[in-house]
């Protein structure tokens, strides 16, 4: 026999985490969170314009913009949570959160479904040292530099960076026609790199990535093959082979 289920009552559990949990309290405890925001742009916003600051660089912005989506995540749930205390709310109350969840859903798929090397710098770097030549180049971009004088056998030099990033200094290898450090990610600096690459004449240029997007692979395999024939040694890894034919 199926019977009928009839809603009585809907409980609302809090989640008590620092500052989200503000949301169900007085308005001048969650004024408190949005001073804070405010105030955290308002500095980046000032480093950035005085250049001490890549502002709203991808990587080094993704603090403020996390705060920014819990924030106003925060906002939504709390609003869904005072509709839901009655019944005849629950439906708008899910409503609600189904038209929040729409506009973020296609971007949260899409980097789900982005492909990521399987293989770190260290496991590229063992891979190069292993299977290199006398005579071999190793070139590396400008993402995969730090972990890249970290795990390489060789001290590199540490110099002032021109880039627009919050590290400011790069790698180099000054002494080394072998090891090319490409230390930022620009058309120009990138393809200077590979004529250097190949100006040493060498049998095989090894492309050290790193963590590369599918996006910079692909940019980089470009690039490369003006010097030879490219392949992937290890599929998924992230890493280049050029044979030059030399």
């Amino acid at each position: 026999m199926i019977g009928t289920m009839r809603i009585e009552r809907v409980e609302v559990f809090r989640l008590r985490l620092p500052l989200v949990h503000e949301f169900e309290t007085s308005s001048h405890r969650k004024s408190y969170l949005e001073h804070l925001l405010v105030r955290v742009a308002a500095g980046l916003l000032a480093a950035g314009l005085a250049r001490v600051y890549p502002f709203l660089d991808e990587r080094t912005s993704l603090f403020f913009t996390v705060l920014l989506s819990a924030y106003a995540a925060a906002g939504v749930i709390g609003l869904a949570a005072r509709l839901a205390t009655r019944p005849a709310r629950v439906v708008l109350a899910g409503s609600i959160l189904c038209s929040a969840a729409l506009p973020v859903a296609p971007a949260a798929l899409e980097a789900a479904a982005t492909p990521m090397p399987t293989a770190n710098v260290r496991e590229q770097v063992a891979y190069v040292l292993a299977h290199r030549d006398p005579g071999d180049v190793v070139l590396v971009n400008h993402g995969a530099q730090f972990g890249f004088a970290y795990y390489w056998p060789e001290r590199p030099s540490f110099l002032p960076t021109d880039a627009s990033t919050a590290v400011r200094f790069r790698v180099d290898y000054p002494d080394r026609r072998d090891v090319i450090v490409a230390h930022r990610k620009d058309p120009v600096v990138m393809a200077t790199a590979v004529d250097r690459a190949m100006a040493a004449d060498p049998g095989r240029i090894w492309v050290v990535l790193g963590f590369a997007s599918p996006a910079g692979l692909a940019e980089w395999r470009q690039l490369a093959m003006r010097a030879g024939w490219v392949s992937e040694p290890v599929p998924g890894w992230g890493l280049l082979e050029v044979r030059t034919g030399r």
